[in-house]
This record gives C-alpha cells, structure tokens and sequence, in this order.
C-alpha cells in the first residue's frame, strides 16, 4: 500500500482470549520504502 509517498505493509492480526473469544483486530503497519536491500520484504514472505 502506498500512503503519502511511503510504501506501506499493513497487516491485521485476530486477537482472541484463552477461550476462543473474539477481542478485536490488531494492526501492524512499517515502511518498507526504506529496505532498499530488500531483507524487510523477504522476512515478510517468508511469514
């Protein structure tokens, strides 16, 4: 995703209690216009 110029990974993770009870979403977002070497985009594939 390109936001202002920045590419942009965004991912949403499911949060859920002990039991299985939904709780929210979390989202984790990181520039990765910055990695010209490309090591930030390989370890997010490789997730």
């Amino acid at each position: 995703m390109n936001i202002d110029g920045r590419l942009m990974y965004i991912i949403y993770i499911e949060v859920r209690d002990k039991e299985g009870k939904y709780l929210g979403t979390l989202e984790v977002a990181q520039d990765i216009k910055k990695d010209r070497s490309g090591e930030t985009l390989r370890r997010i594939v490789s997730f």
